[in-house]
Formats: structure tokens, sequence, C-alpha cells
């Protein structure tokens, strides 16, 4: 136990973010629970929960289409970002899962920079701040 608290509180520590402290954390307004973008800093406005281990952005959705913020954080009268392009959109991430690693890519097929995220932290991107392009689950 006290290892798995270790990486995760590395792992926040060196993306900026901060530990969470479970998914019970996530707004009950959200549709976004699992690992997710923000179209602002500090986990507001649009988001989208990422799926998979998509390469590119631009073509999330099996017909090709591309991610769009398809959610807001909280109940608000209006959700800037929403309905808009995840590719080089995003501005932070919260990982609400508790065992898994996630790591959005500045470019698409997962190349360039990166930001890693773990278990459980929240925070702004980056290295990949509104320059991101796909995602992958990653391993330590």
């Amino acid at each position: 136990m006290r290892k798995a608290f270790a990486r995760i509180l590395v792992g926040a520590l060196l993306t900026g973010g901060t530990v969470i402290g479970g998914a019970a954390n996530a707004s009950a307004a959200s549709p976004c629970k699992g690992f997710n973008l923000y179209y602002n800093s500090n986990q507001k406005n649009a988001c989208i929960e990422i799926n998979g281990n998509p390469d590119n952005f631009d073509n999330y959705y099996s017909d090709g289409s591309p991610a769009k913020f398809i959610g807001c954080a909280a109940t608000a009268s209006t959700c800037p970002g929403l309905g808009q392009n995840v590719k080089n959109n995003a501005a932070s991430v919260a990982n609400w899962w508790t065992g898994a690693t996630g790591r959005v890519y500045f470019n698409s097929y997962h190349k360039g920079a990166y930001d890693t995220f773990g278990p459980q932290v929240v925070g702004p991107l980056v290295n990949t701040y509104n320059n991101n392009a796909s995602f992958s689950w990653w391993l330590s």
C-alpha cells in the first residue's frame, strides 16, 4: 500500500498535478468520470472521457470523426469548449481511475512530448497544453 501511494504521489509531483481522493470526487453533473481531458485549466468547462488508445484525436470515433468535448465539468448555463474538437484544445486532466496511468501526447500516433497522469491525479497539461493529439494507457 505504501509503495502504491508513493507511485501516485511521485506521478502527481512529476506532472504538477494533485492527488485526489477517489472517483466519488468526480462532479455528479459531469459525464466525464474516467480519464478526462478538459477544455480549460483546473478541470473546468467542457470535458471528454477518453476510451481506448486513440492514436489521433482527429479520427477518434469508429466512423472516422474527431473527438469533441461532449460534456460539462459542472452544471452551468454556459460551457466553454462544448462541441469543440479535442485535438490541440485541451488544457487540463483528471484521472479518476484507481489503477491506471494515462499519457497525453503532443503528436499523433503516441509520439513527441507527453504528460503522464497516474491514478487519482488531476492537473494541468504542461508539455501538451493546447497541443495534444493522441493518448495511451501507460504502464510504469
